[in-house]
Parts: structure tokens; sequence; C-alpha cells
């Protein structure tokens, strides 16, 4: 294990260009990551196609439109290769896991196909390719979860430079088996990974400058259950509190099964811990909640909740929403309509329902037309829009401690940075730097975002460049 606590390489000519197109959740954002450091000792990361002479793309499958754009960039990309036939083109992710053999009689030009258990094998791959040709390996792998079988390193490489907030897997897969969701076949089963492999991986970036990490699973706070530990995710969210040098934790995506005291009042008792948790609902009629196999009904969700928020207070909610399911009707869709001007979420993933294939709810009769379930999603759309707007208004005059991330996407003499409850808050600061933790007063909320007069510094960034 002491091998991945080395330094990067340096940025030497020999390293070759490295290009790499993410698509789809935080997950695949960390696959990149590490995939960049399986290979740092041969590539280096490139902003564009044209300066790289290996490109990955890294694919979503989870709704039918991510998967139509990754075709259409795979498409782009084999015009480019055409002309630059020493280029090795490579996808991976969910469409590859789902799709196998079918990518590469959709894009000939491609070389190499890999699902996501594969990615630690990356530089093996790359190498079989240049020696033998097309390669596929969308193998799910027995046994755990690890990502320290090889020998690399563990990389702040990017082409933005280094950052100071940073995800960690802790675990992938999902045995919740929703009848319209496709991650149980292209992520596999729940697996966790080991939890000492986990701490070691937040110290060294902590070493490294990262302040703020968030965890990721596909049922995160599913963690250490397939190690018959229902404790192991409180444990883990301690000891990563416990770790110097970082400030903030956060966590994505939790599961309303895996929701219990235990978890409410460990989110309560750290302080470290952002009070922010996105949980998604997906629908607010128990006929389309039990129909999706979702495994709970809206009062157990409800419950949830409300237990929730009698720890925390001042917990902000997110979550992920599915319009027109397949039988849903207009009367079922208006409960979830119902159910979220209940919950209050301070935001929400809201989506028309898109059939995947290979899951059960693909088979079901949907009747209901989609520029009908557009029209829903608009209803629930503009209705949510109202609720954050709302929300955003009850941080007009407090006090905020916020993270800058970087600059304002809007105005690059601004910064950018959020709050412990996740808001987003641009702010002019002529004194600040990236990964200053800074109090701001809020002075004007917007529909999706908040602006604040920076009040003065609560901790200052040093960035660390030895190890």
């Amino acid at each position: 294990m002491n091998s991945i606590l080395k330094n990067p390489p340096d940025d030497s000519p020999r390293r070759s260009g490295l290009y790499i197109r993410t698509y789809g959740c935080q997950m695949n954002l960390y696959d990149s990551r590490r995939m960049s450091e399986f290979l740092a000792d041969d590539y280096r990361r490139v902003p564009t196609p044209e300066e790289a002479e290996l490109i990955v793309v890294n694919t979503c499958s989870v709704r039918e439109g991510p998967q139509h754009k990754v075709y259409a960039e795979l498409n782009r990309l084999s015009e480019h290769k055409k002309s630059n036939p020493h280029v090795i083109l490579a996808v991976c992710g969910c469409v590859a896991q789902q799709e196998k053999d079918r990518m590469f009689q959709k894009v000939p030009a491609l070389d190499l196909c890999f699902g996501p258990d594969a990615v630690p094998h990356i530089r093996e791959l790359v190498e079989r390719v240049k020696q033998e040709g097309r390669q596929r390996d969308t193998r799910f792998v027995k046994g755990g979860f690890h990502l320290e079988d090889q020998d690399v390193p563990l990389a702040l490489e990017t082409v933005e430079g280094s950052p100071v907030t940073e995800f960690v897997a802790i675990q992938k897969g999902c045995d919740k088996f929703c009848s319209y969701c496709i991650v149980p076949y292209t992520r596999g089963r729940e697996k966790s990974r080991p939890m000492e492999e986990i701490l070691r991986e937040i110290q060294w970036l902590a070493e490294g400058g990262v302040l703020e990490v968030t965890l990721l699973g596909q049922n995160v706070n599913a963690y250490g259950l397939d190690f018959g530990d229902e404790h192991a995710f409180s444990n883990l969210l301690r000891r990563a509190s416990e770790v110097p040098g970082i400030e903030r934790i956060r966590f994505v995506t939790s599961h309303p099964a895996h929701v219990n005291e235990d978890f409410a009042r460990t989110l309560a008792e750290l302080p470290k811990v952002c009070p922010y948790l996105h949980l998604p609902i997906q629908a607010g009629a128990d006929r389309v909640l039990e129909a999706m196999n979702r495994g709970y009904t809206r009062a157990q969700y409800m419950n949830h909740i409300e237990m929730l928020r009698r720890w925390s207070p001042n917990l902000a909610l997110s979550g992920d929403i599915i319009v027109g399911f397949p039988g849903e009707t207009y009367e079922e869709f208006r409960e979830t309509v119902d159910a979220i001007e209940e919950i209050r979420y301070e935001s929400l993933f809201s989506f028309v329902y898109s059939a995947r294939p290979g899951t059960k709810a693909a088979k079901l009769d949907d009747p209901v037309p989609r520029e009908e379930k557009l029209e829903w999603l608009h209803v629930l759309q503009d209705r949510q829009k109202r609720i954050t707007h709302e929300i955003n208004e009850s941080y007009l005059d407090t006090k905020q401690e916020v993270l800058i991330e970087g600059c304002s996407k809007k105005d690059t003499a601004e910064w950018m940075g959020r709050t412990p409850s996740n808001k987003i808050v641009n702010f002019p600061a002529e004194n600040a730097k990236g990964g200053d933790l800074v109090t701001v007063n809020i002075v004007q909320a917007m529909p999706n975002t908040l602006r604040g007069e920076c009040l003065g510094l609560v901790k200052s960034y040093s960035p660390k460049t030895d190890r």
C-alpha cells in the first residue's frame, strides 16, 4: 500500500497527452480522476482532445439523453482519429458496460471498451491495445472493492490545477433493483471499500491541500452492510472527521432504506459533516413507489424526514423525482407535487421517465404521451423553483461560512464558494484566494444562488506542494 503514497511524476515531455471527457454522476468524475492516476507515469492530463494521444470517454446510461450524447461525442472523435490514426480512442463507464461489443459495431474507430470494474486496469488495457489491437473488458470483478491493488501515485493532477474539494469512493453498486434503474446491471452489486484504505486516501488528499471530501456511493449510507456492520458508515464519518486538515465532509447518494436513528444522530453530532443530505424520494404516490420497487411508502419517507430534522433542524435536503413513470396518472403526479411542498427540498433533480433496456419498467405499458409528461415536469419544476427561491430568501442577512472553490462562473473578478448547506455564494473579496474559509453576509437571494459581502477570513488556505 505504501507505494501509493509517492509523488506524481513531474510534467516531463516524455509523458503523452491524456484527454478524458466525463458524463454523468460524481462516481464517473471520481473514476476519471483515478484513471489519470493509474496512467500518470505515461500520460498527463490535457484540456482538449486535439492535444491527446489517448482519449477516454467516460459514459453514463442512467437516462437515454446522456447515452445519445456519448455516441455523438464518439462519432465526432472518430473523425478526429481519421487524421490522427496514432490516437487511441477508448470508452468506459456504464454505456460501455451495457453495450459491450455493440460499441465496436456502432463506433468502428473505437480501440478500447471497458466497464467501471476495469478502471484500475486501464494502464494494462492501453498497453494491450498498443501491442494487440482492439480490446474489451466488461467483466465484473469478483470479491471486494479495492483501489490500492496497483503501484500507482495518488495524484492531484487536473487540467485546472490542484483542487480544494475532492471525491472519495467508498461504496459502489446497488442491490435495490429499482424497476427503472440500470445501475445494478452496469455497476454490479453493492461492495464497500475497506475503511482503512478509504482513510488513507482521505489523509493523502488532506496532505495535498484538499479541505473538503465528498464520500461517494450508489447507496452511500449502505456502506459496510456487506461486511455485516450496520454502524460502519457512522464510524467512517467519525474517523474521517478526525483526519487533520479536512474541514468539511459531504456524501452522496443516500437511500431512504438505510436512514435510521444512528444515521441521524451521527449527522447531528459531527461538526465537520455538512448539514446537507441528498435523499431521493422519486415519487409521491404509494402505488408508483411500489411499481418502482423503492421499498418504502410516502409516509415512511416523511417519517425519516421528520426524524432527521428533529436531530438537525437546519438540515438542507435535496432529492430526485421521476415524472411520468409508466402507468402514473395525473392524480398520482399531483401527489408528487404535494410531497415536494411538504418536504421543501432546497434543490431538486427532476426528469421525465426514460426507459432503460433490460429493466422491468421498460416492459410496462406507458400510455401517457411524452408531451404530456413534459407539461407535468414543467409544473413540478416551476413549483420547486418557487420553493428554492423562498428558502434562498431565508438566508438574507445571515452570516455564512463559505469555502472558496474558485472564481465565479458569471464574473471572474468575483469568488464562488459553498455554505455547509451546499448553497452557492458569489461575492467580491480583494484579499481572498481559493481554499480560504471566509464569513459572508448574504445580501441577495437569486432563484438558484446567493450573493454576499465578505466580512472576513476564518481560515487562510496554505497550498501544500511538498509531500
